[in-house]
């Protein structure tokens, strides 16, 4: 199994940590399983280029973990100062979408609730939560089309 590559926006348009870069990545086509993007398409200029450089190295079956600001929750206030720009999940999902990718139809919120605590479960729907998860896969279509297996109709009461 291979070490993590983690890598972090250091000024406009490069990347540094583990790699230091810029867009495109210089990493070969479809070469990881997960890749997670942490608030890093909110300082980037160009977050739907850095959405399609990660769905190039998706391979097919493979997930991109989106971890991202709500612009409407009451927590922005926090954040509004330190270059950060909250978009609604519906802009990151056509995104995602425009790179090749799937995502979830309903996004998970992250971090405090109304309700103050300090372990709080991810919640079904954004809603006032300061942060939130869009996850998607990257599906490919084979260049054969495969049949579905027809189901096998077993009777009421067949012992297996």
């Amino acid at each position: 199994m291979q070490p993590p590559l983690r890598l972090h926006p250091v000024a406009e348009g490069r990347l540094g940590g583990d790699l230091c870069c810029t867009l495109p990545l210089p990493l070969a086509s479809e070469c990881c399983a997960q890749v997670v993007v942490q608030h890093a398409c909110e300082v980037v200029d160009d977050p739907a280029f850095l959405l399609d450089e990660c769905a190039r190295v998706l391979i097919p079956g493979g997930w991109l973990w989106l971890f991202a600001c709500n612009p409407l929750a009451p927590w922005r206030l926090h954040w509004s100062g330190h270059g950060l720009r909250g978009r609604e999940p519906t802009t990151w999902r056509r995104w995602l979408r425009a790179g090749g990718l799937v995502p979830e139809p309903v996004s998970l919120g992250l971090g405090p609730g109304w309700r103050g605590g300090v372990a709080m479960p991810p919640r079904r729907g954004v809603g006032l939560r300061p942060a939130f998860l869009l996850r998607s896969e990257k599906r490919s279509l084979p260049l054969t089309p495969v049949r579905r297996p027809r189901p096998i109709g077993l009777h009421a009461g067949t012992p297996a």
